[in-house]
C-alpha cells in the first residue's frame, strides 16, 4: 500500500488577498457585466421593433 503524496500548501491564501485589488477587480468585472447586459438588451429591443408584432 502507497501513501499518496502531500498536497502543498496554496501559496496565496485568504490572508494574503489585498482588498484594494480584490474589490477593483470585482467593480471592473460587475461593469463589464452590466455593458454585455446592456448590449444584449439593445439587441434584442431592435430585434423585437423589426420583427415584433
Amino acid at each position: 500500500m502507497s501513501i499518496p503524496p502531500e498536497h502543498p500548501e496554496p501559496s496565496s491564501g485568504p490572508a494574503s488577498v489585498d482588498p484594494a485589488a480584490s474589490r477593483a477587480r470585482f467593480h471592473r468585472t460587475l461593469i463589464r457585466v452590466f455593458a454585455v447586459q446592456a448590449v444584449a438588451l439593445a439587441v434584442l429591443w431592435l430585434l423585437q421593433s423589426r420583427y415584433g408584432l
